[in-house]
């Protein structure tokens, strides 16, 4: 793993921009089921006191803390809210507020911070109705005694997208955390960056190619790879993420990008045929293809493989849009082929034999 400053041009693809569309908006993506792991989930009991209560994770709306509210908030027992307090704020590609919560409590203990996660962005949603939610929750943060210049955002997935077009577009907001994606849009110069790219996560390369275009931008920026796939980073990898939402040094060493330039352009070209491929191929050919792939221990094929899923799911969901029933039955088999285990081919499957009754 590691962060390095070179220039390069980005190489232009993105599979999500060509599947779904270049809107501000953030995509359908297929999630990395075990993000939800079990034994993740915990009771909460609501209050109707008033008085934010500590070392729990509390769903609530901005005054009565209700569980069915637009947010998750933990605050460490061991802290009192005031002008100094840092806090970071969370966009979950389901808008499950807790999920990440969870995963980092430990961390907001350690280093004394209050965290927040948006339980109504989700992809699917523009930009232009999540940042009134977002505004929503600063005002929170603010009557709690949390100053906006103190908040960091982050974003996992299409959240990851939402973290960086909010914060860009709210004064006073300097610093987000974006993970497993990346989005090109003109960025402010105030605006410090810190990304976590998986070496198996589809968006690998992406990420790497963004921050090889953040070379040639003033901003602050840093990219540390990690041994994982498309999902949250795992909480030790992500301490990182608190040393720079606390103004801490990074602990960068060994955490180098793995991969060269001619080896992005060699990936991306192939993310390209492979997505010209669901247009053309039999399903033949992607059996013999996927079972090749299935047996490479090269990190590009896995994440050509997680590619592939998002590329069946995100076509196979437009052309159940279009009523395109052909379509539909050409992508379903070879999304079972590529990810029998997800619940997306069938998924298609109710979409596809809906579109026939």
């Amino acid at each position: 793993m590691f962060y390095i400053r070179i220039m390069l041009k980005p190489i232009i693809i993105s599979l999500i921009l060509l599947v779904a569309g270049c809107a501000p908006a953030v995509e359908h993506t297929k999630d990395d089921v075990e993000a939800r792991r079990e034994g993740q989930k915990e009771a909460v009991n609501p209050t109707s006191t008033g008085v934010l209560p500590t070392d729990t994770l509390e769903r609530h709306a901005l005054a009565t803390f209700d569980t069915n509210g637009p947010y998750a908030w933990y605050q460490p027992a061991c802290i009192q809210v005031n002008a100094q307090t840092r806090a970071i704020l969370f966009f979950d590609p389901h808008g499950d507020g807790a999920h990440p919560l969870r995963l980092y409590r430990h961390l907001a203990d350690e280093f004394g911070m209050v965290l927040m996660g948006s339980n109504e962005s989700e992809n699917g949603m523009s930009m232009e109705q999540i940042l009134p939610h977002v505004r929503e929750m600063l005002l929170a943060a603010e009557k709690a005694g949390i100053r906006k210049e103190q908040v960091t955002f982050c974003g996992f997935s299409g959240g990851a997208k939402v973290a960086l077009y909010t914060a860009n577009s709210i004064p006073g907001i300097t610093k987000v955390i974006y993970c497993g994606a990346s989005l090109n849009i003109p960025l402010r110069s105030d605006l410090a960056l810190l990304g976590f790219a998986g070496r198996l996560d589809m968006n690998y390369t992406d990420m790497v190619q963004f921050e090889w275009y953040l070379q040639s931008q003033p901003q602050e920026h840093y990219l540390v790879e990690w041994e994982g796939d498309h999902r949250f980073p795992d909480a030790e990898v992500f301490r990182d993420g608190f040393r720079f939402a606390t103004a801490k040094p990074l602990n960068l060493a060994g955490k180098e990008i793995t991969i060269t330039p001619n080896e992005v352009r060699e990936e991306q070209q192939k993310k390209q045929y492979l997505y010209n491929a669901l247009l053309q191929e039999d399903l033949g050919w992607w059996q013999q293809t996927v079972q090749k792939m299935k047996a490479s221990p090269t990190p590009m094929d896995q994440r050509l493989l997680g590619f592939i899923s998002l590329a069946c799911y995100s076509l196979g969901n437009r052309a159940a849009q279009q009523r395109n029933t052909a379509l539909l039955e050409k992508i379903i088999p070879v999304y079972r082929a590529v990810d029998l285990e997800s619940e997306g081919p069938g998924e298609l499957v109710a979409k596809l034999e809906g579109l026939k009754m």
